[in-house]
């Protein structure tokens, strides 16, 4: 079976926006608290850093928001206007309530990283290479 990606792949279910927020946030959370551990030890013992950047195993806020926010930024190549942005406001609303943020904070931050990761990455537009800086 071909991997098309979590989005590609909700985008042909028969969901509501309702429903895809719900999986898209909830494997967002399972996905980023399972992975941490795994990135931030790389990242500790990388000989490409002059010293350790000691990140701790509980700190995964700004790996989520990374994620999140390269994820979020994808939907509207996957799913029609007007879904899209039903979609991301389900999905902003749902991470905040979860982080205890009301959900224009939560928005405000997604688009604050969206921007910090547009300008470490120029002149390219490629979200997945963003994420990596």
């Amino acid at each position: 079976m071909k991997n098309l990606g979590l989005l590609s792949w909700l985008s042909k279910k028969k969901l509501t926006d309702e429903q895809v927020a719900n999986i898209f946030v909830n494997t967002s959370f399972e996905t980023v608290e399972q992975g941490w551990p795994q990135v931030a030890e790389f990242l500790n013992n990388a000989p490409e850093f002059e010293s350790s950047p000691n990140l701790s195993l509980d700190d995964y806020g700004r790996f989520l928001m990374i994620v999140v926010s390269a994820n979020l930024s994808l939907i509207p190549k996957h799913f029609n206007n007007g879904v899209d942005r039903a979609i991301i406001q389900r999905c902003c609303a749902k991470f905040g309530f979860s982080l205890g943020l009301p959900p224009d904070t939560f928005a405000r931050k997604v688009k604050e990283y969206r921007s910090f990761m547009k300008e470490i990455n120029r002149p390219s537009k490629n979200t997945l290479t963003a994420m990596t800086r």
